[in-house]
């Protein structure tokens, strides 16, 4: 199935990994001051470099989409709970993403599918991210950019 054809989870929750359970109950504290610190202006800044059709990893709860501009991004994360939040930042005329459950560690995607991968404040939280990480160039086109 790919990313960009459905909406629909590709995993169940029931087979996954447990998830930080500081992820649900502290996530937007958590980043409420960074963003008054200006992380929302550094990833806009960012953001306007990278070229469509960009893939975000670990999304959250969404608050990254807006700084996408209209660049319609694909967006991945694990916590059903959390996706459920962004799924209602996702389709508005400054995002349109296409959100799809999934693990960083288990990325059910074709190689070579994007030019961009984004990730934020998402490592922090994976379970293995040694091998999380190493997963995203595989996605990339030739030179592609994290």
């Amino acid at each position: 199935m790919s990313l960009c054809s459905s909406r629909k989870a590709l995993i169940d929750d029931k087979q996954l990994p447990a998830v930080c359970p500081l992820t649900d109950s502290v996530c937007a504290d958590f980043t409420r001051p960074l963003q008054w610190l200006g992380l929302r202006n550094r990833r806009s800044d960012v953001l306007s470099l990278v070229e469509p059709p960009v893939l975000e990893v670990g999304v959250g709860t969404g608050t990254s989409l807006a700084s996408y501009d209209g660049m319609k991004p694909a967006a991945i994360d694990l916590n059903y709970t959390l996706m459920h939040k962004a799924r209602r930042r996702a389709i508005t005329p400054d995002s349109q993403a296409t959100l799809t459950q999934m693990d960083v560690l288990r990325l059910a995607l074709p190689d070579s599918t994007f030019p961009c991968a984004a990730t934020n404040l998402v490592f922090c939280t994976v379970t293995d991210p040694v091998h999380g990480l190493p997963q995203l160039p595989r996605l990339l086109h030739p030179h592609g950019k994290i």
